[in-house]
């Protein structure tokens, strides 16, 4: 049985946080190839001239706004992703992927509308002002008329590998990208400037190489699937099967993520099509050049997101409340290191600047190089901001988003690049350090928020109206030795020399103990042997539903065990910690009686307070627990 306390420290032990990187990582370097090959992009199109990379990059601010409007939708499900996951319900995960796909689509329909019908229209409000604006119009129309063709595509392959991540497979996401990068470099250099045979079609050339990249990376996000069969995999006739309940759930929390999200795009639409008011295209070509390099060290954003949506999320989800506040201190000041890294990260980037883009005018170099400097300095503040929207939303507070970008974005940076914009002579650079110092406030405002543990919610158990079971503790009963036996029985006949051994673990395990009538079972195992045993507990009837959050802590159901009495199987590699604590705490309460009595007692005056309250209960038990962790080196 896993039983979470409450903790104080500020840092989390060294494994915990390269569990965090090994989900972050991966995240980071998809996107460090996804923005390399952007550079890449950028770097082609800037050969071509001031003006042409201007409609290119006025293009991309208008695809920025439809990326927001999809990280949304996935934001939203990912929420209860996370949390189905953390609690092996996959059929909540599948409604989850479910809601994506359909959201995704209505999305997709419109940016193929804007793209192909209304593009000179749109475009013209991101060069309003700018003394080269019809010649720089010209040539985004014709680049986002071609984008049009990969609304579909770039839903699906959104849709898919977010997901993935958001159960904790963050290598396949990484390698589809990598290859999806490769086609898009290769079909750039080949298209837009005319390579092996081909015609010269500069903008339009890296816009079609744009949409057979992304129409690639779709088909083998949908072989995989189909392949490997993921547990939130759909066949497409139950698209149509939805659960409008738990859709409405989902949009409850995805306007509210929406109107911040939105209002900090419009936000960030409004100052750019300001800052390009400023000047000529070599304005909007040195302040569109800066975000292309930024984009190397912003990763940091996707990687403190996943990891603390993941980790957060999976807790919350299988009822670990108070593992989840402690993670979340731990999660936010290794954002505060993890910011300062990505500062110097940013300050190395400076020394690309000449190199990528050496054929744009000196002024717009100028501007490119203040501007990283900028943003490299702001980014400690960033990372942490971002760690703090990632632990509300895990658990579905979504009125934090509204309150901070709310206030931040519509209370004082709209109003405020207005001002400078009427009554200064600012240049870009100084406008955007000036207006991007509301980030600060912005964080106490999240930190004062969290405390109110708003975000402190198990939505696989709440939204799903899961049956929650009364607790009742009984007293020390000498059957469940007998009982622990003949589930033993079953398992030695059907795993043989897979298992090193069998352990009964739990509070059923301590002679004296007064406990819930539940037998815990630790199959130890090596670890290369997890596959094994997999396949050989299906044959008697138990299957595998994953970590389910606890890592290193493999966990089963069963049917048709009518004959042995109610249990909770687990199969351990011999090296886990999760194992490690179940033994050395059934140790520590079998060689002492008194804590073995005080401990029923705190059970038995937990069960009648919070007969119907899970997490109460073991919220109740959670400061003798610690005593006892601290006394056999746990803590």
């Amino acid at each position: 049985m896993t039983v979470e306390i409450q903790k104080y420290k500020q840092f989390g032990p060294k494994d915990f946080y390269v569990r965090a990187l090994k989900i972050a990582v991966p995240v980071m370097a998809q996107m460090l190839i996804q923005n390399l090959v952007s550079l890449i992009d950028n770097f082609m199109v800037a050969g071509l001239g001031d003006i042409k990379m201007s409609g290119v990059n006025i293009t991309g601010q208008i695809v920025f706004i439809f990326m927001v409007f999809m990280n949304t939708i996935c934001m939203a499900g990912g929420i209860f992703m996370t949390q189905f996951s953390g609690a092996g319900d996959k059929e909540g995960m599948r409604q989850s992927f479910c809601f994506k796909i359909w959201a995704g689509f209505f999305v997709a329909a419109i940016f193929t509308f804007v793209c192909m019908g209304i593009p000179r229209q749109i475009l013209g409000l991101m060069v309003n002002g700018n003394s080269q604006a019809d010649v720089i119009l010209t040539q985004g129309e014709k680049y986002m008329r071609i984008l049009g063709f990969m609304a579909v595509p770039w839903i699906l392959s959104t849709m898919i590998s977010s997901s993935l991540r958001e159960i904790g497979e963050v290598k396949v996401p990484l390698v589809i990208s990598i290859v999806a990068t490769f086609v898009n470099t290769f079909f750039n250099w080949i298209l837009i400037y005319g390579n092996l045979g081909c015609p010269r079609l500069e903008v339009q050339g890296a816009a079609i190489a744009t949409v057979i990249a992304r129409s690639v990376e779709a088909i083998i996000f949908i072989i995989y699937m189909i392949k490997k069969k993921p547990p939130f995999a759909i066949r497409i006739i139950k698209l149509f099967r939805v659960n409008f309940k738990l859709f409405a759930e989902i949009f409850k929390k995805a306007w509210m993520i929406m109107f911040s999200e939105m209002v900090w795009a419009i936000a960030e639409t409004i100052t750019t099509a300001l800052y390009n008011g400023r000047g000529g295209a070599d304005v909007v070509s040195g302040m569109s050049a800066s975000f292309a390099i930024s984009n190397l060290f912003f990763i940091a954003f996707s990687g403190i997101i996943t990891a603390t949506s993941v980790i957060i999320g999976k807790n919350l989800g299988r009822g670990a409340l108070d593992k989840a506040r402690e993670e979340k201190v731990w999660l936010l000041n290794g954002a505060k290191i993890f910011g300062l890294f990505f500062t110097l990260v940013g300050l190395v980037c400076l020394l690309l600047v000449p190199v990528v883009f050496r054929n744009l005018s000196e002024h717009s170099q100028s501007i490119c190089r203040q501007m990283v400097l900028v943003m490299a300095l702001y980014m400690p503040v960033w990372v942490y901001i971002n760690g703090q929207f990632a632990i509300s939303r895990a658990g579905g507070d979504t009125m934090m988003g509204i309150m901070v970008d709310g206030i931040g974005n519509l209370g004082f940076v709209i109003p405020g690049i207005f001002l400078m914009a009427k009554l200064t002579d600012m240049g870009p650079v100084m406008m955007y350090a000036i207006i991007k110092s509301v980030e600060i406030p912005k964080i106490a405002i999240a930190h004062f928020w969290l405390k109110k543990e708003k975000w402190v919610v198990n939505l696989a158990k709440k939204e799903v109206k899961m049956a929650t079971r009364n607790i009742v503790v009984l007293p020390y009963d000498e059957k469940w030795k007998q009982a622990f036996q003949e589930i033993k029985n079953e398992l030695d006949a059907a795993l043989g020399s897979l298992a090193i051994s069998i352990e009964h673990v739990g509070s059923t395990s301590v002679e004296g103990l007064a406990a819930k009538p539940i037998i815990d079972i630790d199959v130890v195992i090596k670890r290369s042997d997890l596959e094994s045993a997999i396949k050989a507990l299906a044959t008697i009837g138990y299957t595998y539903e994953g970590n389910c959050g606890i890592e290193d802590r493999e966990a089963f159901k069963y049917s048709g065990k009518e004959h042995l009495m109610e249990h909770h199987l687990y199969v351990c590699p011999e090296d886990s910690r999760e194992l490690k604590r179940h033994i050395l705490f059934r140790d520590y309460l079998r060689s002492h009686p008194e804590a073995v009595k005080e401990y029923g007692r705190i059970k038995e005056e937990g069960a009648k307070l919070y007969p119907h309250d899970i997490d109460s209960y073991i919220n109740h038990k959670s400061t003798l627990i610690e005593k006892i962790y601290k006394e056999i080196g746990l803590l």
